[in-house]
């Protein structure tokens, strides 16, 4: 089913989740214009060490959002994730 998002980078895996895709700031092929996953995230849901759930983003906790951006799961669970998508057009690939 078309819903007309999708995520403005995707890595060579269709084994990836959410959380895995931040914590490792993956890169596609078009890496050159759309930079990496963390470029895109607005804001995270986090577990962190003593079990507090934390917000972050850029403006609040702007430390551990930027360290569990390609932290490798260090700073603790991502829960959630809020991400930028892009509208695409149609599911299809066009060819040529």
């Amino acid at each position: 089913m078309n819903r007309g998002y999708f995520t403005p980078v995707s890595p060579g895996t269709q084994f990836v989740t959410l959380g895995g895709m931040v914590a490792s700031d993956v890169h596609g092929k078009n890496h050159h214009v759309a930079l990496t996953f963390g470029e895109h995230v607005q804001s995270l849901r986090m577990r962190v060490a003593d079990g507090q759930i934390i917000d972050c983003s850029r403006e609040q906790h702007p430390d551990l959002f930027w360290g569990t951006i390609g932290g490798m799961g260090l700073t603790g669970h991502i829960l959630d994730v809020t991400v930028k998508l892009e509208a695409i057009p149609s599911p299809y690939a066009a060819t040529q």
